[in-house]
């Protein structure tokens, strides 16, 4: 699973590199702030995998908390090529868009009751990262920017089937 990561990261930043990655876009301001949004969630994806990897010691919490480490990287080099500014704390848990917060911390609420509870989690946060990115996709015609989507997409699908494997165990 980290060989495909690796290798897709490679693949974009090939791709990226032949469509100008350099290059500054100017995205409308409802793309902008979708970029500013997307970070944001990359980052709750994180903490929130982080914080249950922690808790029960599940692999697929920690290994996909790396994955979302890569993924939030990527949202903050696509932001800064595209000039577009951002704020994104520092400390595990603190998100500057209140509804994030707000679902952070509902999701760390749910996923403490028990393992399968966090799988649950899991799986609701990939499926809300694919339709906001899905979203993301139908606004931008940057095809940097839909490379990056698309593969972050791809990640998140793959996340997703492993929470569902998860939940088939129990």
């Amino acid at each position: 699973m980290k060989n495909v990561i690796k290798t897709s990261m490679v693949i974009l930043t090939v791709i990226s590199g032949f469509h100008g990655f350099g290059q500054i876009n100017d995205p409308s301001d409802k793309e902008s702030r979708h970029m500013q949004y997307m970070v944001e969630e990359e980052k709750l994806a994180k903490d929130v995998y982080t914080y249950f990897g922690d808790k029960y010691g599940s692999r697929p919490f920690m290994n996909i908390q790396e994955s979302e480490q890569r993924h939030m990287n990527m949202m903050i080099q696509m932001l800064e090529r595209n000039n577009v500014s951002y704020s994104l704390s520092d400390k595990p848990g603190v998100f500057y868009n209140a509804e994030l917060q707000e679902l952070y911390n509902n999701l760390i609420a749910q996923g403490n009751t028990s393992e399968l509870d966090a799988y649950k989690v899991g799986k609701v946060i990939e499926e809300t990262d694919i339709s906001d990115l899905e979203v993301a996709l139908k606004n931008t015609k940057d095809v940097t920017n839909i490379n990056i989507y698309k593969n972050l997409l791809r990640a998140s699908e793959s996340h997703l089937q492993a929470f569902n494997r998860q939940l088939s165990r129990y």
